[in-house]
């Protein structure tokens, strides 16, 4: 890192050496147009040109080697840049009338893109530190698009197409990439990243979605890609070397991960409609892997510990899963298939481990262990069936399979190395 600065600064100052005075070249097309630029050092240079009527624009250079280029092809539109440093580069193109661009760039061989046609949008771009990059693009009306660096080597790429979208993202720290994506209307994206090398891309397609995402640390990762209509995904992450995966296609569902740790996984995927997930993580090395297809589903999962498994598989309308560790190496899976069908487990000690599989109507499969090395096992497939199983102390299993309708087993162990296996059917 300190060698790739060094060789930048090393460039800047050969291309000082050889720098002219700073140049300025202001070109004006229409009625009642303002440009202000003031140059100060060596070897800046400044391109304007103003098309249309009541267009405003104010460059502020200091330092040496800095370039802006600007565009403003409408009425009513503003362009405001500081650049203060050496080397730094600003783009804007502005098409339309009453659209807003600024740019601070403070540092060295900082770059800024920002691309705007329609009306009434407004980019920002506000860089601190060096060899920082910044690409914003909008296409619509009303839209807004924020991007704040401060470090080294961040990159920050906004893309929206449609009216009314927001776009936010925050970097601090160095080598931080953020990606955000959105075509339609009146979504929302928010991305914050607090530390080195994280990364976070947020995609949406249609109207009304939202995607908030914090990252405080190093190496984490979140990704979420949302198709369809006021669906929602969240997730926050404090440590280092986590992972975040959403995916939602259809109309109003949510996911949601929390972690608190270090190399965490969290996977969401919902299709569907109304369809909820929601993740929380403290410790290390827990995974959690949650799919739904259909509408009105739900899975819930929280892990305290380390090494611990969930995994979640809902297809069908209004079933309802649930799981809970803490501890170390417990897994717990469960996996729906039909209609009102309902799952519950809870893990308290070391290497437990809980299977649920229901297919049908109106199931319900519970499970509670509390000890070490415990295995539950649960099977059910029919209409109205209920297992329940209660396990306090080391090594017991139980395996319950059951098959039609009607059918009820509540077990219970208390110690150590019992067994219960059984079979109903009709």
């Amino acid at each position: 890192m300190k060698k790739l600065q060094a060789s930048a600064i090393a460039l800047l100052a050969v291309g000082f050496t050889y720098a002219q005075g700073n140049q300025d070249v202001t070109g004006q097309n229409g009625n009642s147009n303002q440009a202000y630029v003031n140059q100060t050092g060596l070897g800046s240079s400044n391109t304007l040109q103003q098309t249309g009527n009541s267009n405003m624009a104010t460059i502020d250079q200091m330092g040496g080697l800095n370039m802006n280029t600007a565009y403003s092809g409408g009425n009513q539109n503003g362009i405001d840049v500081d650049q203060v440093g050496w080397g730094n580069s600003n783009i804007t193109t502005q098409i339309g009338d009453q659209n807003q661009a600024k740019t601070d760039q403070n540092g060295g061989a900082n770059q800024a893109v920002q691309s705007q046609a329609g009306d009434l949008n407004k980019v920002n771009v506000a860089q601190l530190g060096n060899l920082n990059n910044a690409n914003q693009y909008q296409q619509g009306d009303r839209n807004e698009a924020n991007s704040g660096q401060n470090g080294n080597l961040n990159n920050s790429a906004q893309g929206q197409v449609g009216n009314r979208n927001i776009a936010n993202a925050w970097q601090l720290g160095d080598r931080n990439t953020a990606s955000q994506s959105q075509l339609g209307n009146r979504n929302e994206a928010l991305a914050s990243q607090q530390g080195n090398d994280n990364q976070a891309y947020q995609y949406q397609e249609k109207n009304n979605n939202e995607a908030t995402h914090g990252q405080m640390g190093n190496n984490n990762l979140a990704s979420s890609s949302q198709v369809g209509n006021y669906n929602d995904t969240t997730g926050y992450q404090l440590g280092d070397g986590n992972t975040i995966g959403q995916n939602q296609k259809g109309n109003f569902n949510t996911a949601t991960a929390n972690q608190a740790g270090d190399n965490n996984q969290a996977y969401q995927t919902q299709d569907g409609q109304l369809n909820e997930a929601t993740h929380g993580q403290a410790g290390d090395n827990n995974l959690a892997n949650s799919y739904q297809k259909g509408s009105f589903n739900e899975t819930a999962g929280w892990q305290q510990g380390n090494a611990n498994t969930i995994g979640q598989s809902q297809i069908g309308t209004s079933n309802d899963a649930s799981a809970s560790q803490l501890g170390d190496n417990n897994i717990a899976y469960q996996t729906q298939d039909g209609s009102l069908n309902d799952a519950t487990h809870g893990q308290s000690g070391n290497s437990n481990q809980a299977y649920s599989l229901q297919n049908g109507t109106w199931n319900e499969t519970i499970g509670w262990q509390q000890g070490d090395g415990n295995m539950i096992s649960q099977s059910q497939n029919g209409f109205d069936n209920y297992a329940t199983d209660y396990q306090m102390g080391d090594g017991n299993s139980s395996y319950v399979s059951q098959s039609g309708q009607f059918h009820s087993h509540q077990g219970a162990q208390t110690g150590n190395g019992n067994m219960i296996v059984t079979n109903q059917s009709n």
